[in-house]
């Protein structure tokens, strides 16, 4: 048995079936051999109905094909709306669908729908493949439904799959769980009567239908529901095979002149969008046993968990918030365990047409040309591609200011550098008072008197503004200073060496053992503690501490232990001395050691410590320009910072 994909073409004869195409809504076509076998396959597992039936995992892999250009793809915001709406459908039948991957194809001809069935080249042969292209002749949609179950057909090439055109991917379309059905085993509720009218009014249905051979034409009574139509017994006849509306008179006569209605409720029937509302008990059951029967294949990789999230917080706007700036409009949450992506929507008047419906990998989003003195909605959910169908969190409310002001930000060059700049400029004339605000208690004593639009030397955080303008209007925002990820660095001992990994950062990496050594592996000569100092490009540090013994390896956190925190002052420098505070958890004794940048020691001072803040003066007059490392080891721990000589 073949499935007859008839795209292109008014007549197509493939194995000797000539079948007509016609534009239409669907382009799944199933041949008489394939409906004979489905009315004589084993009908046992349509007993289970409801709760009784197991559940089943079916993995998705999503192609989004595009031009040349890599321009068109179906938006992600949109593809997991219609994986929700296909979940809802199929949550009846106790299916899960999860997204296994997306794909993207760049390919101008696919794209616009020449030779779709080339596309089927690149399945993955333990999914059900999913195609959305931008173009198709005369379809909306097309599925290949599974091979015969006696072993003489196909299942399409590569086992086949969904091609779907996204004009027919818009909300609440059919198209996408009508070619799902077929993809799991359903035949049109009409099935014999593609091409043929319906009978006239007051006209009893033939007894057959079609060419040869012929089709018999299913009675409302149910007699001869197993071996015609769809097949199932609890769905009424279907001789519609035209789209049509929900609101018109939809009685028909049978062969034997019984009155019956189309049911135009049902997702195989082919009643417009909008009517569709569910698949009947046998439909449900057919479509479950479906990949145990006829595509074993979609159960051979494990079965994934099934992914919950926890509530949402740390919304900004937070709901009822005034005054907002819309020059530059920061919304931002807290980070949710589990989430790979973030659905945001922002609307000025209606979700159903948001001003932003996108799908964002960051804890935030800057939105610019927001109106003014507006009132503005958003929602926003945690997207997992094991679970892309969470609720949006409850609406929340916010109203922008009367003025703004655009905002640019320079943003650190390490997780702990403060050389981070905000510069806020007001685009209107008159007289504005600054106020600002942040988290950091040290940080916040130093900006909340500065009446300006500019702040140096920060540290990466969110700093809160509110501008008041001199006739009382008031303008409010949050400004993110940012930094990129910190330098990250393991140090293992393996053997008689110590082996060190640096990741993070910004590379190239400079690195230096304190012996000099600038190798990512260093052989100790005897027992002791070996400090790893890396530098990233942007001058980023990390110094890692590491203990070498014959039989086992201790890495410490060098800003932890006995040393609380060592500050050099001022750094740079361009004097003759240099101050070094270090903090001390207990009374110790150690030395502080200048290092140059390939580890050698230029100058060692002892030290005796007391609890507490101790300051030492180490003198570097003599001292070239350049960068220096200060590091001092106190009772076997160690703490590394970077000098700069001006």
């Amino acid at each position: 048995m073949k499935k007859l994909v008839l795209l292109f073409a008014n007549l197509l004869i493939i194995s000797g079936f000539v079948i007509a195409q016609n534009a239409s809504w669907c382009g799944t076509q199933i041949s008489p051999e394939w409906m004979q076998a489905f009315y004589q396959r084993d009908k046992s597992h349509l007993t289970h109905k409801g709760g009784n039936l197991p559940e089943v995992a079916i993995p998705i892999v999503y192609h989004l094909v595009g031009n040349n250009s890599g321009n068109g793809y179906y938006g992600l915001h949109e593809l997991f709306r219609s994986h929700c709406e296909l979940q809802s459908l199929y949550d009846n039948a106790n299916i899960r669908f999860y997204i296994k991957e997306i794909k993207y194809i760049n390919n101008t001809s696919y794209y616009n729908g020449t030779n779709t069935n080339g596309l089927f080249q690149q399945n993955d042969l333990d999914a059900c493949n999913v195609y959305i292209v931008n173009d198709m002749d005369g379809v909306c949609g097309y599925s290949f439904v599974p091979e015969n179950w006696n072993g003489s057909g196909w299942s399409g090439p590569n086992r086949g799959g969904i091609m779907l055109q996204k004009g027919c991917m818009q909300a609440e379309n059919t198209t996408y769980r009508h070619e799902m059905g077929h993809y799991l085993n359903l035949p049109h509720t009409f099935y014999g009567w593609e091409g043929e009218p319906a009978p006239g009014i007051g006209q009893n249905a033939p007894a057959s239908i079609g060419g040869f051979p012929s089709i018999p034409v299913e009675r409302a009574d149910g007699s001869n529901c197993n071996a015609a139509g769809d097949g199932f017994c609890d769905t009424p006849p279907d001789y519609l095979s035209d789209r049509w509306t929900c609101n018109f008179n939809r009685t028909y006569r049978d062969p034997i002149g019984t009155l019956f209605t189309v049911d135009e409720l049902n997702f195989m029937s082919y009643s417009n969008d909008g009517c569709s509302v569910y698949l009947k008990d046998d439909q449900l059951a057919e479509v479950n046993a479906a990949p145990a029967n006829h595509r074993t294949y979609l159960l051979n990789d494990p079965v994934p968990p099934v992914i919950n999230f926890t509530s949402m917080s740390g919304f900004f706007p937070a709901t009822g918030a005034n005054n907002l700036n819309t020059g530059s409009l920061t919304f931002s949450w807290d980070a949710l365990p589990n989430a790979e992506y973030y659905h945001l929507q922002i609307a000025l008047f209606s979700f159903n047409n948001p001003t932003v419906d996108t799908i964002i990998q960051d804890t935030f989003f800057l939105l610019n040309n927001v109106n003014l003195n507006s009132s503005y909605s958003w929602r926003i959910k945690p997207v997992n591609l094991l679970n892309v169908c969470t609720p949006f969190t409850e609406t929340l409310t916010f109203k922008t200011a009367s003025f703004s002001a655009q905002v640019a930000v320079e943003n650190s060059t390490c997780l702990n550098t403060p050389d981070g700049n905000i510069l806020v400029n007001v685009n209107q004339p008159g007289t504005f008072n600054y106020y600002w605000t942040c988290a950091d208690p040290t940080i916040n004593n130093l900006i909340q008197n500065v009446n300006s639009g500019i702040l140096n030397n920060l540290v990466p955080q969110a700093y809160n503004l509110v501008i008041v303008r001199s006739d009382g209007d008031s303008l409010e925002t949050v400004i993110f200073v940012e930094a990129p990820n910190d330098v990250t660095v393991e140090v293992n001992q393996v053997g008689f060496n110590l082996e060190a990994s640096i990741s993070g950062g910004t590379p190239p990496y400079t690195y230096a053992w304190n012996t000099g050594a600038q190798t990512l592996s260093l052989t100790p000569t005897s027992s002791g503690s070996y400090d790893f100092i890396v530098i990233d490009q942007n001058g980023c540090q990390k110094t890692v501490s590491a203990y070498f013994d014959q039989g086992a390896t201790a890495i410490r956190d060098n800003e932890e232990n006995i040393i609380a925190e060592m500050n050099l002052i001022p750094n740079p420098t361009q004097g003759n001395e240099l101050q070094v505070n270090i903090t001390l958890n207990q009374v110790a004794k150690g030395n502080i050691m200048l290092l140059d940048i390939s580890g050698k020691t230029i100058y060692t001072l002892p030290l005796s410590g007391k609890i507490g803040e101790n300051s030492y003066q180490i003198p570097i007059e003599n001292i070239a320009k350049g960068l220096y490392f200060m590091n001092a080891v106190i009772e076997g721990k160690s703490i590394t910072k970077k000098l700069i000589v001006q």
